[in-house]
């Protein structure tokens, strides 16, 4: 089973729904990913974002049990995405829709941003039969998503 958030420094509090890759907190609010076993006994658990606001609102998983999360974030100068991704560096709007594979042990595989120069949201994501993923989501932006 796994489980998604995230927490506000600002109200001292966890919101379900969204996930993370690291072992403190980085920036304002960040998403992160916990792993419970069958009987509710956490595996793992880790952060994911930057310097700022980092928010996932969807999560899947592929027939091997890799994990995805999809999400927002107003994270810039940090690693939300990984080098040789669809898109390594922030689009430069206000917001950016993400997207990250994990492992079944919480071990980032890659990330990417997706955005352009306005706001984008990754809302849900979900992957099929062969392995692709596919991220939805809700966008402003006239460049950088068709």
């Amino acid at each position: 089973m796994f489980y998604n958030g995230y927490y506000s420094e600002y109200t001292d509090k966890c919101y379900c729904n969204f996930w993370f890759i690291k072992s403190v907190l980085g920036g304002v609010e960040d998403a992160f990913l916990a792993k419970f076993d069958s009987i509710g006994v956490r595996q793992w658990g880790t952060y994911y974002g930057g310097n700022k606001l980092d928010i996932a609102f969807g999560s899947c998983t592929d027939k091997i049990g890799n994990i995805y999360i999809s999400g927002r974030t107003e994270s810039s100068v940090t690693a939300v995405a990984s080098p040789g991704s669809h898109q390594s560096a922030y689009g430069g709007g206000t917001i950016d829709a993400f997207l990250v594979k994990f492992n079944t042990n919480g071990v980032r595989i890659w990330g990417t941003y997706y955005g352009g120069t306005t706001t984008d949201y990754g809302y849900g994501c979900t992957t099929d039969a062969n392995g692709n993923v596919y991220l939805c989501g809700q966008s402003d932006s006239q460049t950088s998503i068709s």
